[in-house]
């Protein structure tokens, strides 16, 4: 039978048949942070909750362990460092200590391991980002703009989108002329935008286009003041519930690469009109598949008219489908699967 009648199986770029994702993350250990936990979890996003658990500043007002526990059950925590230092001006032992404290902290509080470590101020240094390659992180998260590719072509110096941000203080002018912000006037000019809302939308059509991610980041003191709160809800209720985009906190998109990297598909061509595939995942480390599936896009060649595609999942069973045209999404919770895919 000729090979372009036949189906074909790939390895898709997220799960749920997105064609981007949309993740969020806040720094600070602010006990504030539970209200924009709450505001995600009303529009079905995820955030990824960068905390410094020995900052003195967070005595009276920090995360409590339990805080960090509700967090974790649908988002992520991540590492600030321990005591939220300027990652520029340490040498490599200090830096080694806070971030390893950082880690093994949160780990011993949420008994999970913590991927994903943020540079305070959005700060770092050659040094800082080789010790965190070596403290065991996936990755480390700057605060430079602009970003919506994924996946970064260094995972320990990866940006943001967009950081969510009233800029009506100051005119467009000011934003160019100032050296702090030039940076961020020409994104905004770029993109033909004045404030971060409309700046989000333009990099959202930006990451669908490019299959790839938009980052909002955020402090929640700045973002639950009044009028920005309004702006975060105004965007979250335009980012939220796309049928095109997978909500993800900034450890799973990581974590989905190392799936997706580690999947082999093998064809099988039992008849003339039956098909079979075995696909097999085996990430560097324990990934929980409850969490991050096998994402699979499916082909059906034209002229087929009437088909059934069946999944069998290994040990867990689960696995989420749907068809779109010719191409069939399947998502599997598992490591080790068949797919059969028969015409009549």
């Amino acid at each position: 039978m000729n090979e372009t009648r036949r189906p074909t199986l790939q390895i898709a770029r997220f799960p749920s048949n997105a064609t981007c994702a949309v993740t969020t993350s806040w720094d600070d250990n602010d006990t504030m942070n539970l209200e924009i936990m709450k505001i995600l979890d009303s529009m079905g996003m995820r955030g990824t909750f960068y905390v410094d658990s020995g900052n003195p500043r967070w005595t009276n007002n920090g995360l409590a362990d339990s805080d960090l526990r509700t967090i974790a059950m649908r988002h992520e925590v991540g590492s600030h460092t321990w005591s939220h230092v300027d990652c520029r001006k340490c040498d490599a032992r200090t830096l080694r200590d806070e971030l390893t404290r950082s880690k093994e902290y949160i780990e011993g509080v949420l008994r999970e391991p913590v991927h994903g470590f943020a540079y305070p101020y959005g700060e770092y240094s050659s040094v800082s980002e080789n010790v965190a390659r070596e403290s065991g992180y996936l990755f480390a998260r700057t605060t430079v703009q602009g970003n919506v590719e994924f996946p970064p072509a260094n995972p320990f110096l990866w940006g943001i989108s967009v950081w969510a941000l009233d800029l009506s203080p100051y005119f467009l002018k000011e934003i160019v002329s100032r050296t702090v912000l030039n940076s961020m006037g020409r994104l905004y000019v770029r993109n033909f935008a004045w404030d971060w809302r409309r700046l989000t939308l333009r990099l959202l059509e930006k990451a669908r286009v490019a299959n790839g991610v938009l980052h909002i980041f955020g402090h929640a003191l700045e973002v639950l003041r009044p009028k920005l709160k309004s702006q975060f809800l105004e965007v979250c209720s335009k980012l939220a519930f796309r049928k095109d985009v997978w909500y993800a906190t900034n450890g799973m998109l990581f974590l989905n690469e190392r799936i997706r990297e580690s999947v082999r598909i093998t064809p099988h061509h039992d008849s003339e009109n039956q098909f079979l595939f075995s696909v097999d995942a085996e990430p560097p480390f324990d990934i929980s598949p409850e969490m991050i599936p096998m994402p699979l896009r499916l082909t059906i060649p034209e002229g087929w008219r009437d088909f059934q595609v069946q999944v069998s999942a290994a040990s867990s069973g689960r696995v989420e489908t749907g068809r779109v045209g010719r191409q069939e999404w399947i998502d599997i919770f598992d490591r080790s699967a068949k797919i059969t895919v028969s015409r009549h």
